[in-house]
């Protein structure tokens, strides 16, 4: 990716214990930070139509980055640079990663956060949903499959900032 400059080596740690809405507000700042990037870098992705688009996202991620679960206490957020360098994160840096490049291409998405638990509507995941003639495409490179959507008990839909 020598499209991107270098990394400033910075996680944006989101807070000491944070809730929800704390995390997804950094989620979609950080989002909205990365989009010059994701401009730069979106072409690389561009598929013959907007589903071949997503799986040679999902399948970059796949090939490329490592996923490495963060503590509760140690939620953070990544620009893409920082990712990228790394090639490695949680589930928030694979959906922001996903998110900007998408919507670099003008693919209509959004985040979704989900709860496996039956006992509590608390959001543990999050992954990339794009809309393609009205189908959800589930982009969840954390996963083993393409549009492959992990089971869930609650979930909670949020667009990216405009």
């Amino acid at each position: 990716m020598v499209l991107i400059g270098l990394p400033k080596f910075r996680n944006e740690k989101i807070i000491t214990n944070q809730n929800t809405q704390d995390i997804v507000k950094l989620i979609l700042l950080t989002e909205k930070k990365n989009r010059n990037t994701a401009k730069k870098i979106s072409k690389l992705f561009k598929g013959d139509n907007n589903f071949e688009t997503c799986k040679k996202i999902f399948d970059y991620l796949k090939r490329n980055f490592k996923y490495e679960k963060e503590s509760e206490e140690q939620q953070t957020t990544k620009s893409l640079e920082r990712f990228i360098f790394d090639k490695k994160g949680d589930c928030k840096h694979f959906a922001i990663f996903v998110i900007s490049i998408l919507n670099a291409l003008n693919i209509p998405c959004f985040f979704r956060l989900i709860s496996q638990n039956y006992y509590s509507k608390l959001p543990k995941h999050i992954y990339a949903v794009a809309l393609i003639n009205g189908n959800e495409i589930i982009i969840d490179a954390v996963t083993d499959n393409f549009n492959c959507e992990p089971a869930y008990k609650y979930k909670f839909d949020v667009e990216p900032l405009k």
